[in-house]
């Protein structure tokens, strides 16, 4: 899966979190530590599975709900108009 923000939305790191912000909209979305690991890794480009495997190194926890997880937060994003999504090919 490859994201990237929707034009006219920026990232805004604040310690380990980060704020999404659509300067249109004004919709915003806070990110825990987590969730801003794996959008930056999504968005610098990384293999959705390279991004699943180190998520799930980093945090002990298995790469199925390391997936489930990112999965519904690139899908709440995407819903909310902060990222676009597609299917890798």
């Amino acid at each position: 899966m490859r994201v990237q923000l929707r034009e006219g939305v920026i990232i805004q790191a604040v310690d380990d979190e980060a704020v999404l912000l659509d300067t249109v909209s004004e919709t915003y979305f806070a990110l825990n530590p987590t969730g801003h690991e794996a959008l930056d890794l999504l968005l610098s480009g990384v293999a959705w599975e390279a991004m699943v495997a180190e998520l799930a190194d980093a945090y002990e926890a298995p790469e199925a709900e390391i997936e489930a997880d990112v999965r519904a937060l690139v899908s709440e994003l995407t819903a909310l108009g902060l990222v676009v999504s597609e299917p890798a090919g």
